[in-house]
């Protein structure tokens, strides 16, 4: 297992990656009306933080329950291409290292 401090391996923040994943609803196995729904899910959830509505940990847990809905059934496919997105922007570096 490997965590990332942002900025230390990924040269962006994972959990705007991730977020935006959501947000553009690439989750391919869904219709297009549920992948529209999970965007929509997930853009009300970041305008509620970004309002001071939810804390932080309320932020994530809900995005955390979005995601488990949203890939049900994928068979790890839109884990794959989130990992493959973040494998993007890992720091050239420790490209090697991590390899």
């Amino acid at each position: 297992m490997i965590l990332d401090l942002d900025g230390t391996i990924l040269s962006v923040n994972s959990f705007r990656v991730w977020s935006l994943f959501m947000v553009r609803g690439r989750f391919p196995h869904l219709g297009a009306g549920h992948r529209a729904r999970v965007a929509a899910a997930a853009i009300g959830v970041l305008i509620q933080r970004k309002m001071g509505l939810t804390s932080h940990t309320e932020l994530k847990c809900q995005m955390q329950t979005l995601w488990k809905s949203a890939i049900a059934g994928d068979d790890g496919s839109c884990e794959q291409r989130l990992i493959a997105e973040l494998q993007s922007h890992v720091r050239p570096e420790l490209v090697t290292t991590l390899a």
